[in-house]
């Protein structure tokens, strides 16, 4: 009897101790989950910031070298219109010279001359046309020259200067190259606009010339609208990426090809000024 019970006893504090060994297993096995479970959910946080963060990085350094291509291309050409500027006044001496007509038949031809030299080591495919113009005012109306590409030719042809008198100042496809940077005072950089002397769609570069605050004229290049545009639709940034320029805060140029998230590129100098 006795026997029976101390086998009993025994059962009882055996259960009692598989018990409490499954209990505390149990807990193990759930602290290790809970463990588990913590550390892949940080591991996959951590993954995602990282990876975001990489992916900004990538957005925002092919923007900046995107946007550094294409300003490479229009400072190409504005270097070259202040070439030009530095050049043709240097032929001006004094106020008489300004409205001398044997100086200013010379300061044309010397133009013709450097302006082919210019043009022709201007490293972009973009420069469609260029131009030095006299103001109406101190010579004839077309007093000056102009150079084009046309139909997508490689070469400059020179083509009769528009009379600038027979349009409206505000004739912006005309003459809007001249007044432009005359009523500004200062180089400008013309908002894309559809050139009816040439028939070419197209952004310019245009600089005022002055000697002793006496107004002289304008000299200036044209880049082809096209082309920028290409560049643009050329820039990949991941499947659905996408860009555009803005120029004085209105954008120019929107990947229409594309859609997804906006990459803004309107912090570069020449893009924005």
């Amino acid at each position: 009897m006795n026997r029976d019970k101390s086998t009993q006893k025994k059962r009882r504090d055996l259960g009692k101790t598989y018990s409490i060994r499954f209990r505390f297993l149990a807990t193990v096995i759930f602290a290790m989950l809970a463990i588990s479970v913590f550390i892949g959910g940080l591991s996959i946080y951590e993954v995602d910031n990282y990876i975001r963060s990489q992916s900004e990085n990538f957005v925002r350094v092919s923007c900046m070298n995107e946007g550094e291509r294409i300003n490479n291309s229009l400072k190409n050409m504005q270097k070259s219109v202040e070439i030009m500027e530095s050049y043709l006044m240097e032929f001006y001496t004094s106020e008489a010279d300004v409205k001398n007509p044997e100086l200013q038949e010379k300061v044309i031809k010397s133009a013709d001359l450097m302006f082919i030299d210019v043009a022709k080591h201007t490293s972009t495919a973009g420069a469609v046309s260029y131009y030095f113009r006299l103001d109406p005012s101190i010579a004839g109306s077309k007093a000056g020259l102009f150079y084009s590409k046309l139909n997508g030719g490689d070469s400059f042809l020179s083509l009769e200067p528009t009379d600038i008198t027979i349009y409206d100042k505000n004739d912006t496809e005309h003459v809007g190259w001249f007044w432009q940077p005359y009523e500004a005072g200062e180089p400008v950089w013309m908002l894309p606009y559809h050139n009816l002397n040439n028939g070419v769609l197209m952004i310019s570069y245009v600089v005022p010339l002055y000697y002793e605050n006496q107004f002289i004229g304008v000299v200036g290049m044209d880049f082809d609208y096209v082309v920028l545009t290409d560049l643009v639709h050329e820039i990949e940034l991941y499947e659905n990426g996408f860009a555009h320029l803005e120029m004085n805060g209105e954008m120019i140029c929107d990947d229409v090809h594309k859609v997804g998230k906006e990459t803004n590129m309107d912090s570069e100098e020449y893009l924005q000024k």
